[in-house]
């Protein structure tokens, strides 16, 4: 039996012991409370107010700190509240900053430096902005690491300083010096901060023991002594973080913790410190809402720091939003030096497989510290993917070498093949993870992550089981093995190449709909690449989208209807779906397209080919499936928003304006059709064998064309001008909303600066009969204007003069069947009219430009009908199917066209699907399968379906007769 398993990491503590939490000293059996005591919250801390100028120098400070108040590189101040500074208090802190300006470049200079607040903020604020050597060269010299004598007063300026000074030698890799100043602390004075930094810092070297037990000896502090500042908590939240590998349920101390510096400290000094903690945390375990809350009040704040920007860039990553490259960027302009922000532009870089920058960023984080665990993880990354295998040795071995038990060398490794889709190597490495440090709760993760992508079923469990068993806070593992709860009720399907998994209430109906289509397209798709990839392909059907987006990426809510990881294919079915939201069909036929081009190029196709391939091989296959231009790319391309080869990925990873994925898709289709029409398909197959061999775009696009990128979107640029020749003019005077009505663009853009837009008056408005048809006569090379008119005639009920206008739209940009196009105007019109004929000619020209509009087809196949045109209904009703296949009415009524034209095994199929759907005319269908099935030859299937008539039915004289002539057949003829 499955056990339930927990939602979050907050669900238990914040709910679950919404009293107290104790920390489990795991290793020495200690089971103190840790917040038992009685907190007291005290009274807000005023922010400092410190400006720094154009570069970096200190413009405006605070008055100067009491040797009483503890005031660290956190800020964690324990003096009392000053509420808001009145008119005298302004006074003394502009006098406070002229002295700090002055005191400055003294300080810089002074031999030893003076242990003053002053000195203070100076080191504080040079760690800020990076200025890390400045730093060490004025303090290394100065601070003597000197015992402190019997009865001396605690020097809290002078622990303050050491410790910003052992950080500046951390941040740069000076780890000796480091240890000796946070031992130095940690012995004479007990300094909690510089005890958590000792065991960060072995931990670092992968002395991992020392480490914990130093972690371990902070909780045991905190249970020992009756109040710890805020500071000081921060420094036992850290260690319950850390210890989380060893009990889980340390992670929920760490959170309350932090909680607790919270409510003390608010959002400033320590306050804020555990802010960014909590972010960090929920990040890690899949928790973007919590994320979110905890980063809000900082974010707020007039001039947030670099480390909260970082922390915001971080939500927005893991949200997958834009934004998040700019936070980061913004946070290097603060502090150029930044590691954590090089390290994750270097990452971003690399996600939009821009491999130079991503080298650029992380040289750089290098150049602050050569050895740096981060940076030079993401370094073997990129030997990794350029395939240069003595130089990923060499880093490899470096890394190790600093750091023998690094299993997150490994998972970081095995994050960035498979966000490149290389899903075997991201296996590989999370078994690496594994192998070294077998509590690695985050590589069994992506084992077991990467197993199930690959079709390791069993496997995938027992990985993301032991991950779940140490982290069961992880929300992406706990969400995926509810999922594998319910896959043992599951069905499988079985063709020649694909093993279909379908929910039990789903698998009547779509196992043969899907394995027939699944078939079709595999034959298609070998023959175009002259390429088989390995099979059984897996290919899971969800019902619900929720399932989906669990099974892709661990949490709800992602924007897909499908994905493909080579030799595993997860895709909505059409019940995860409102009617007409997308089709299936061409979903699904994307979706195997992209196991043809991930398997022939070995994985290494750049992402807008992939999909630009996929969308293309969708309008090659049945007759009906397009994906069309767009008003708003038409739009994006006159006003020159679409990216040329170089930068092309970055329409998918990194949007500048709405909707710029859904254009960078059709963009690269566009590309590839491009190709195939100049050069032939042939060319294509051989760039993916291009990308198999490790070369890169531009290396390609010389070889196969003679071309530099440049000269190829040049190339391209003319071919769209050429294919668009016709309705591009419109674009270049007007911007074409999707909704022609609505006065909005289509991508929610103000335009009302935009040289190209022209503003006519709303449909229905008082002013639109006459701006309307202004704007339609003066402009008649407009298609908005004409069409505009055009739908405000139809209102109007003035059918022959709205034609006119109508169908000059439709002359102006024949391939828009979108919302509100002039097709659907035009079919309605003629419907009113009682002219099917027009009307027939008006749906056709809508169903085979748009393969989502599910009422057109079914409108169009009833006028077939009604013009006795058996064959164009049968076509119809078969392609609504791939939109919506639920209606047991429409599978019947194929299964009677297919009698009428005597194609009697789409007959089974169509009544097969009929009985699947539980219709109350079962005895009938039943035995209506039954005569097909004895027309075909096929009496024991004509046998078994007229028992299951007479079964559900004991007295129907038709079946009855009709299981006599089977016997009988059966007994003079034999089996067939």
């Amino acid at each position: 039996m499955n056990t339930p398993r927990q939602a979050s990491l907050t669900s238990l503590v914040r709910r679950t012991h919404p009293v107290g939490v104790t920390l489990v000293l795991a290793c020495w059996l200690l089971t103190a409370p840790l917040l038992a005591q009685e907190v007291v919250p005290k009274p807000p801390v005023p922010n400092r107010v410190i400006t720094i100028g154009a570069q970096g120098q200190i413009l405006e400070g605070q008055p100067e700190q009491t040797e009483t108040e503890v005031v660290g590189v956190e800020g964690e101040e324990e003096g009392p509240n000053s509420g808001e500074p009145d008119d005298q208090a302004k006074v003394e802190q502009e006098k406070a900053g002229a002295n700090l300006r002055a005191l400055a470049a003294q300080l810089t200079a002074a031999k030893p430096v003076p242990v003053t607040s002053e000195s203070l903020e100076l080191s504080t604020l040079e760690l800020e902005l990076g200025r890390y050597e400045e730093l060490i060269q004025r303090l290394d010299q100065s601070l003597q690491l000197v015992p402190p004598r019997q009865g001396q007063q605690l020097p809290v300026l002078e622990i303050a300083l050491l410790r910003n000074l052992a950080d500046a030698h951390t941040v740069v890799g000076g780890l000796a010096r480091a240890e000796e100043i946070y031992q130095h602390l940690a012995t004479h004075f007990d300094d909690l901060r510089a005890r958590s930094r000792l065991a960060r810092l072995l931990e670092r070297r992968g002395e991992r023991e020392s480490s914990e037990s130093i972690y371990y000896g902070l909780i045991r502090t905190y249970n020992e002594r009756p109040r710890l500042n805020p500071g000081e908590l921060v420094a036992v939240a850290e260690a319950c973080r850390e210890l989380g590998r060893n009990n889980p349920q340390l992670f929920q101390d760490a959170l309350k913790a932090l909680d607790q510096v919270i409510a003390r400290a608010g959002s400033t000094g320590a306050g804020a410190k555990a802010r960014i903690a909590l972010t960090d945390l929920f990040v890690e375990k899949y928790d973007s809402p919590q994320a979110r809350d905890a980063l809000q009040p900082l974010i707020t704040a007039e001039e947030p720091n670099a480390e909260t920007l970082l922390a915001a860039a971080r939500v927005e990553r893991f949200d997958g939003r834009p934004t998040a490259r700019d936070l980061a960027l913004t946070a290097l302009e603060i502090n150029p030096n930044f590691i954590e922000a090089l390290v994750f532009l270097a990452s971003l870089e690399n996600e939009a497989e821009d491999r130079v920058a991503a080298a650029e960023f992380t040289e750089r984080a290098l150049a602050v510290n050569p050895d740096s665990l981060e940076a030079l993880t993401v370094k073997a990354g990129l030997e990794f993917l350029a395939e240069d295998s003595p130089a990923f040795e060499a880093v490899r071995d470096r890394v190790l070498a600093l750091h023998p038990s690094y299993a997150d060398f490994f998972v970081e490794l095995s994050l960035i093949a498979m966000r490149n889709r290389l899903y075997p190597p991201a296996q590989a490495f999370a078994q690496q993870a594994v192998d070294l440090d077998e509590k690695s709760w985050r590589g069994w993760g992506e084992l077991g992550l990467n197993q199930l992508r690959l079709g390791a079923i069993d496997e995938g469990r027992t990985s993301l089981e032991k991950a779940f068993g140490g982290d069961p806070f992880n929300v992406w593992n706990k969400n995926t093995l509810d999922l594998l709860d319910q896959l043992p009720g599951y069905k499988t399907v079985t063709t020649k190449h694909f093993e279909i998994v379908l929910h039990p209430e789903e698998a009547e109906l779509l196992g043969p709909i899907v394995g027939d289509l699944a078939e079709r397209s595999y034959t298609s798709l070998a023959a175009r690449y002259a390429y088989e990839p390995e099979t059984p392909i897996r290919l899971e059907v969800y019902p619900s989208h929720e399932d989906f987006s669990v099974r892709t990426v661990g949490l709800s809510g992602l924007g897909a209807l499908g994905v493909s990881f080579g030799p595993v294919i997860a895709i909505d079915s059409p019940a995860a779906r409102g009617i007409g939201d997308f089709n299936w069909g061409t979903t699904l036929w994307h979706e195997i397209a992209h196991t043809f081009t991930l398997g022939l190029s070995k994985g290494k196709i750049p992402r807008w080919l992939t999909e630009g391939l996929s969308v293309y091989e969708e309008r090659q296959g049945p007759k009906g499936w397009t994906d069309d231009p767009s008003p708003d790319f038409l739009a994006a391309y006159t006003d020159g928003r679409l990216l040329g080869l170089r930068a092309m990925n970055d329409g998918f990873v990194r949007p500048s304006f709405p909707n710029q994925i859904g254009l960078s898709y059709f963009q690269a289709s566009l590309v590839a059709e491009y190709i195939d029409k100049t050069w032939g398909f042939d060319r294509i197959v051989e760039m993916l064998k291009g990308y198999g061999d490790g070369k890169d775009t531009e290396q390609i696009v010389q070889a196969e064309f003679d071309l530099t990128l440049e000269q190829f979107d040049e190339r391209f640029w003319a071919y769209l001008d050429e294919r668009f020749a016709l309705t591009l003019p419109t674009f270049r005077t007007t911007i074409i909303p999707i909704e022609p009505d609505s006065g909005q663009t289509g991508d929610d853009e103000d335009l009302s600066e935009s040289p190209a837009a022209i503003h006519l008056p709303k449909a229905g408005s008082h002013e639109a009969s006459g701006g309307l048809e202004q704007a339609a006569n003066e402009r008649t090379q407009d298609f908005r204007a004409q069409l505009a008119y055009g739908q405000e005639l139809q209102k109007e009920k003035r059918w022959q003069e709205a034609r006119e206008y109508l169908d000059k739209a439709r002359d102006l940009f024949p391939e828009y069947a979108g919302p509100g196009s002039p097709y659907h105007s035009l079919a309605a019109i003629a419907l009113e009219l009682d002219e099917k004929q027009a009307a027939t000619e008006a749906l056709r020209q809508l169903v085979d430009l748009n393969e989502y509009d599910y009422e057109a087809h079914l409108q169009l196949a009833d006028l077939y009908e009604e013009l006795a045109r058996p064959e164009d209904e049968l076509e119809i009703l078969g392609r609504s199917i791939f939109i919506y296949p639920y209606r047991p009415d429409v599978h019947e009524r194929i299964g009677e066209l297919a009698l009428e034209l005597g194609k009697l095994e789409q007959r089974v199929g169509a009544l097969k699907a009929t009985l699947s759907l539980r219709p109350s005319s079962r005895p009938r269908l039943l035995f209506e399968l039954a005569t097909t099935y004895r027309d075909l030859g096929s009496l024991a299937d004509a046998k078994r379906s007229v028992l299951g008539a007479l079964e559900v039915a004991p007295s129907y004289a038709q079946a009855q007769t009709l299981l006599l002539e089977l016997i009988d057949a059966d007994v003079i003829g034999g089996d067939s």
